[in-house]
């Protein structure tokens, strides 16, 4: 028997006469479809060929002419098409040319182009190149009595006879070059899937999270892969980051377990032409062997293929017929089935076609989850305002990871900063001045969005302005911290947009009084914040909590949330409220008001507290923090101590008014003042 090596070399397809490249191309189609109906086509070719007429089980046409020339011309095969869909058979659901030649992608598209305005709804081309890729996948015994000289019969049933007793009884699978019997190439090819699916499992499965399961989600977790097992094709459709890969992952990972399907993976983003090879590449890290003898064990081993295509609207524009074309002919020859991923609906047609599935963005307990995994850290903790900017579960993942560093975060701000940092290409500093400038004119216009030229002009000036590198705006327009659209740009999240509005406002303004005057603007009191954190100085980080009167951003710096000095800084400013009240109680009596009867005695109406301090808005807004800080150990020891003395004074103040009255002095337990309040009992 000869080696492998001897018919593994390039064919030579212009070694052989038309008439056996045709022969050939009819048995190669005999051997990867069961057909309807299978004939050679009369002589409508022009240079007196044959052409090959298929009709499939599902009842579409197939017209498939064979062009054994050393180049391939548009105006032979407008002319030859136009004899085709002038004769009897009428207008075929797909034209297919075989050809020997190169063909470029150019002329491809003209070809397409004109065959689908002639009525046709599809069109494929195989070059030499391809053709022979495809014979080597599929019929690899067939090529070998081809290029050993076997004369192949020319009667349709006598050459479909030929083309299925030219199968290999071992499905073609060898070992060290010897082709192994039927039963040997069942354990072989055996072995080989089960190692496959072993490395699937190890790369991919060890450093997959885990499905979180939600009862009341079929769109998510175990009832999701539940339903991409079974058999129809299907494709998750959702905008970036609606755990469409995530799942895809699962996915594999559960076939994987499966005695019936073999996953095979299919990454579109990446695919630069030649199908056969980029499923080698993107099969490689799981499969060291032949991923030809894979294929051939999943036959004899009766698994079906499952083609897993991740990304296929982000395929290269003009390599996604091509890729289409690779994913069809791979289904009808191995019997496989397709489930996908994309950002759009991808209109698949004929054995593509596809059930879709929309995915929807996390909801917030999915978010906290993600984040949670990544970062480290229990899911019961709380991260909630750390989650908030980020919408999809790919920003998640990165901000957790970010987290995750040798500290904890010790703010907002400074989980942005290493998150920004993580996804900015090189020339990071630049780059961030250039975002900080955009989002200081985009706040000064009030607009959260810039058009796409204008933003590409200022960003090619600027970087011009710092000397680098133009590329280097390829790489910022395809960064996570843009939102690009064809005609504009914003932030991916607003509060990301709030992140470089505060960075360029502490610029813009470097003496801290200056910049608490921006802070109180309208525009601008979401930004405090985002711009607290930055600031160690005791005086300036108090001049910066007089800007703001919101008493949910004070309570978030009291809880450590804005880093750790401001916090400090608030606690003591409660405190030393309190131990302010505490010592203004001397200073307060209580006083008896009356009315006098008829009968000449004086009626006992109230009790008003007198000398109260008169405290300031900033001073209630403290109370405000203090009343929702009680947990804080200090602040509740001050606020306890203080609300025991104050109710001792004040009985004690309205005992000795009453006294003074001469009414009858009250149950001191009857009387329960508030220290914060308006001092009427």
């Amino acid at each position: 028997m000869p080696k492998p090596a001897s018919y593994v070399q390039p064919i030579h397809f212009e070694d052989f006469d038309g008439s056996q490249f045709e022969r050939l191309v009819f048995a190669y189609h005999v051997r990867i479809q069961d057909w309807k109906s299978l004939e050679w086509y009369g002589q409508a070719g022009s240079d007196l060929g044959r052409d090959i007429w298929c009709v499939s089980r599902d009842e579409e046409a197939v017209c498939i002419q064979c062009v054994n020339r050393e180049r391939l011309t548009f105006a032979k095969i407008r002319d030859d098409l136009s004899k085709v869909l002038s004769a009897a058979n009428g207008i075929p659901y797909r034209f297919r040319i075989v050809t020997r030649s190169d063909v470029p992608a150019s002329m491809r598209d003209k070809i397409k182009a004109h065959v689908r305005s002639k009525g046709v709804a599809e069109c494929d081309i195989w070059s030499g190149k391809e053709f022979e890729e495809f014979l080597r996948h599929r019929a690899e015994s067939l090529l070998k009595r081809f290029i050993s000289g076997r004369v192949f019969p020319d009667a349709e049933s006598e050459l479909a006879t030929f083309a299925q007793s030219a199968q290999s009884p071992s499905g073609g699978i060898f070992r060290q070059g010897i082709e192994l019997t039927p039963d040997e190439a069942i354990i072989e090819g055996s072995s080989m899937i089960a190692s496959y699916k072993a490395n699937i499992q190890g790369v991919i499965g060890a450093k997959l999270p885990p499905l979180e399961i939600d009862p009341d989600s079929s769109d998510r977790g175990q009832e999701l892969i539940a339903t991409l097992l079974q058999p129809p094709n299907r494709f998750l459709i959702g905008p970036s980051g609606t755990t469409k890969t995530f799942h895809l992952h699962h996915l594999a990972v559960a076939m994987t377990k499966s005695d019936t399907e073999l996953p095979i993976f299919v990454d579109a983003k990446s695919y630069v032409g030649s199908f056969y090879s980029h499923l080698r590449r993107c099969a490689a890290p799981f499969f060291a062997g032949d991923f030809d003898q894979l294929l051939k064990a999943s036959a004899i081993c009766q698994i079906r293929p499952v083609l897993l295509v991740d990304a296929l609207n982000e395929c290269p524009f003009k390599y996604l017929d091509e890729l289409l074309t690779g994913l069809q002919e791979f289904s009808l020859q191995y019997g496989a089935r397709l489930i996908g991923t994309s950002q759009v609906d991808p209109k698949l047609v004929g054995h593509l076609r596809s059930d879709l599935i929309t995915m929807s963005l996390p909801r917030e307990h999915e978010k906290h989850w993600i984040y949670s995994y990544h970062a480290g850290i229990p899911t019961n903790s709380d991260i909630k305002y750390l989650c908030a900017p980020f919408t999809n579960a790919y920003d998640l993942a990165i901000a957790g990871t970010c987290h995750s560093g040798q500290s904890s975060p010790s703010s907002r701000v400074d989980l942005y900063d290493r998150y920004v940092r993580r996804s900015l290409p090189n020339d990071a500093s630049v780059i961030s001045a250039f975002l900080r400038n955009i989002a200081g004119e985009m706040s000064r216009s009030f607009s959260l969005v810039m058009r796409r030229s204008e933003f590409e002009r200022k960003a090619e000036h600027f970087l011009t302005e710092q000397q680098v590198r133009l590329s280097t705006l390829d790489d910022l327009m395809q960064c996570r911290l843009l939102d690009v659209s064809e005609g504009f740009v914003s932030f991916e999240h607003e509060l990301l947009f709030d992140y470089f509005r505060a960075e360029h406002l502490i610029r813009q303004f470097p003496r801290v009084s200056d910049l608490s005057k921006e802070l109180q603007r309208p525009r601008n009191q979401n930004l405090f914040e985002v711009v607290l954190p930055r600031f160690f100085d005791a005086g300036d980080i108090e001049d910066l909590l007089l800007t703001t009167s919101s008493i949910d951003s004070l309570c978030r710096v009291i809880e450590g949330k804005c880093g750790s000095y401001p916090k400090l800084i608030l606690e003591r400013q409660c405190e030393d409220l309190l131990q302010a009240a505490l010592q203004d109680l001397p200073r307060i009596n209580a006083k008896c008001e009356s009315v006098r009867l008829e009968d000449g005695r004086n009626r006992f109406v109230r009790a008003v507290v007198e000398n109260n301090r008169s405290w300031s808005l900033r001073d209630r807004h403290l109370c405000a923090v203090i009343a929702r800080s009680l947990d804080l150990p200090e602040v509740k020891r001050q606020f306890l101590l203080l609300l025991d003395a104050t109710e001792r004074h004040l009985k004690e103040a309205v005992h000795l008014a009453a006294r003074a009255s001469n009414f009858r002095v009250p149950d001191r337990g009857s009387v329960n003042p508030s220290p914060l309040g308006d001092g009427r009992y």
